[in-house]
């Protein structure tokens, strides 16, 4: 049987969830957590970033209309700079 592959899509929201979660059982201390990117091109690359701009764009928008506060803001702010970390470190074929 063979393992389906995930769309960029699908790794996006698995790398958000995954970053998420690991940043709440450490108690957002900081630690710049990194994903391991199944996706290995520059188009891939620049998809996720892509949907990572949109992630900050909606963030942003969140915050200047209060749905989001402060500490919400911070915690989903490192999870987008840990989303850019992985991205960053993506091995491009």
């Amino acid at each position: 049987m063979t393992e389906k592959r995930q769309t960029v899509r699908e790794e996006f929201e698995e790398m958000w969830y995954e970053l998420r979660r690991w940043n709440r059982k450490d108690g957002w201390d900081g630690t710049p957590y990194c994903y391991h990117i199944e996706h290995f091109s520059k188009k891939s690359q620049t998809m996720l970033q892509k949907m990572l701009d949109r992630q900050k764009e909606r963030l942003d928008w969140d915050r200047r209309h209060g749905f989001a506060d402060d500490e919400e803001y911070s915690q989903k702010a490192k999870v987008i700079s840990d989303c850019q970390t992985s991205i960053n470190e993506m091995f491009i074929l």
